[in-house]
């Protein structure tokens, strides 16, 4: 949530879809370092890029490449494709924002100024959730679960 604003007034007039965007956006990248940081063991061979892109937040599985200079560096995954489920998307719709992945599955995220606690709420189906829930439940799965180890 953006409540570490100490001034309500900041607080408030931060409530709106481009600063939520650009903090949930940087939420999940952060979650995506801290996982490809992760041993080897740990997150299954498995790393993950971010890409930004028009209101837009993509996040991919990757593999090691080679830059110009031949330096290890991420790239998609060459198993990639632009209906694939190897991709996981958050994006600015409006006043909400829609993260999906593939034809699996999508989640709608609502905001709005709460007066009592002075910050702004996320919500999923008027349901009160937290930054970490909201990027668990875009990433968590998609990070963790079982897939082809290349």
């Amino acid at each position: 949530m953006i409540g570490k604003e100490t001034s309500w007034v900041k607080a408030r007039a931060n409530c709106n879809s481009e600063n939520i965007f650009k903090e949930l956006s940087k939420i999940l990248k952060d979650d995506v370092n801290k996982f490809n940081r992760l041993t080897e063991s740990q997150r299954g061979k498995r790393s993950f890029l971010t890409v930004n892109q028009d209101n837009c937040l993509h996040v991919f599985r990757a593999c090691i490449g080679k830059n110009v200079a031949g330096e290890d560096i991420l790239i998609k995954h060459q198993d990639y494709q632009d209906d694939s489920d190897q991709r996981v998307d958050f994006m600015l719709e409006q006043e909400s924002f829609i993260s999906r992945r593939g034809n699996l599955w999508e989640v709608k995220i609502s905001f709005k100024w709460n007066p009592e606690s002075l910050d702004c709420d996320y919500f999923v189906d008027e349901e009160m959730v937290t930054d970490k829930w909201i990027s668990q439940k875009i990433l968590g799965d998609f990070m963790f679960e079982s897939l082809p180890v290349t």
